[in-house]
C-alpha cells in the first residue's frame, strides 16, 4: 500500500492513519474506604460497632489530585489522547489494556513488565503501556511534557513510516 512503512518500533503505519498515545491514571480506591459507598462516602459506620470515623484525608486527596489530572491532560490535548481513570481493582480492563498498549506502543519488555507486576496500584501513572511513576503523583506540568513527547515520538514515527 502506498503510503504505508514501519515506524521506529518497527510496527506497521498505514498512511493517515496516527496512533494516540494512552494514558491510564490508577486512581485511589474509594470503595476501600470503611463503609463507603461509590462516591467515597461515609454512611452507617455505627452498624460496624464503630462510632469514630476513620480519617480520609490523604486518599480524598489522591483522588482529587488524579481529577486534576485528567482535567489538564484534556484541557491540553483535547481529543489527541485516550485518558482512562481506573480503579486498581480492575483487572479486568488494566490486564488486557496494559497488553494491547504493549503491542501497540512496543514499549521494552522489563519496563512492561515492571508495569504489569508492579505498576497496577493506586497513584500510578502509565503512558502507552509503560508505568511513568508508580507510587506518586506528578504534577501537572511535567505530565504534560511526558505526554507531548508520546506524541511528537509518535508523529516522527509516523512521518518515517511514510518515507
Amino acid at each position: 500500500m502506498e503510503g504505508a512503512g514501519r515506524g521506529k518500533t518497527g510496527r506497521r503505519l498505514s498512511a493517515g492513519l496516527r496512533m494516540k498515545p494512552r494514558v491510564i491514571l490508577v486512581r485511589e480506591s474509594p470503595e476501600i474506604l470503611t463503609c463507603s459507598n461509590c462516591a467515597g462516602t461515609l454512611e452507617g459506620i455505627e452498624a460496624y460497632g464503630s462510632r469514630r470515623v476513620p480519617e480520609y484525608a490523604a486518599t480524598r486527596a489522591v483522588m482529587h489530585r488524579v481529577g486534576r489530572l485528567y482535567a489538564a491532560l484534556r484541557r491540553e490535548f483535547g481529543d489527541q489522547v485516550e485518558i482512562d481513570v481506573v480503579d486498581p481493582r480492575n483487572g479486568l480492563y488494566l490486564i488486557p489494556a496494559l497488553i494491547r498498549d504493549y503491542r501497540r506502543y512496543r514499549p521494552p519488555l522489563r519496563v512492561f513488565l515492571k508495569t504489569l507486576f508492579f505498576g497496577i496500584g493506586p497513584t500510578t501513572v502509565i503512558v502507552n503501556g509503560a508505568a511513568l511513576l508508580i507510587g506518586e503523583l506528578p504534577e501537572p506540568g511535567s505530565l504534560m511534557q511526558s505526554v507531548r513527547a508520546c506524541l511528537e515520538d509518535l508523529d516522527g514515527a509516523a512521518r518515517e513510516g511514510r518515507a
